[in-house]
């Protein structure tokens, strides 16, 4: 997963999959920022989303990492937080155009997807990505609605914007987004909800 600072949005959806989808083989869940300075510490927020020591272990462990196109082409699927975000992974490391979704993009676009259907000689990750694909082309992406007087609507189009830094409710608001659009592919993929 990537965002920008790799300290909000990234982290939290990170460690959401990794305990929804911790039953699932070969499984490697990472994070990082396209501007993350690195080893900074993990927001508040995120740190205190969940109460439990796991969690909390978690949380006190991450420090922010910068992506890097090594890590970009080691994954089967890369999950940005927003259209910017995944065009400058894009620009990183152009062979991962077709495997890298928004959150809120792989959470529509994932709908229907049934693991038993896709090629056999991938993983369930990579047989995912591929699923998504075809949607991408049969479905398309999701369209957003034209702001009204120049504010964005909550959950609208394919990005989730970065809360952090912003009144408490915007930024609380982009972690709900964060949470449902993660629960959504967790659910698709077969996992648990974390």
């Amino acid at each position: 997963m990537v965002c920008a600072a790799n300290i909000c949005r990234s982290p939290l959806a990170e460690f959401l999959l990794r305990r929804g989808l911790a039953g699932l083989p070969d499984l490697w869940v990472a994070s990082a920022g396209t501007l993350a300075q690195s080893d900074r510490e993990i927001c508040l927020r995120v740190a205190t989303w969940c109460d439990d020591e796991s969690w909390m272990a978690e949380a006190s462990a991450h420090r922010s990492r910068r992506i890097d196109p090594d890590l970009l082409e080691a994954a089967a699927l890369i999950l940005v937080s927003s259209r910017d975000v995944r065009a400058d992974v894009v620009l990183a490391a152009p062979e991962v155009r077709g495997r890298t979704y928004t959150l809120r993009e792989a959470a529509h676009l994932g709908d229907g997807f049934d693991a038993a259907a896709q090629t056999r000689h991938l993983g369930e990750v990579a047989r995912y990505a591929t699923h998504l694909d075809r949607a991408r082309v049969v479905r398309g992406t999701i369209q957003g609605r034209r702001p009204r007087w120049g504010l964005t609507r909550r959950a609208d189009g394919p990005d989730i914007a970065d809360g952090h830094g912003r009144n408490r409710w915007v930024h609380r608001a982009a972690l709900e987004e964060v949470s449902e659009a993660t629960a959504a592919v967790v659910r698709q993929l077969g996992g648990r909800r974390a």
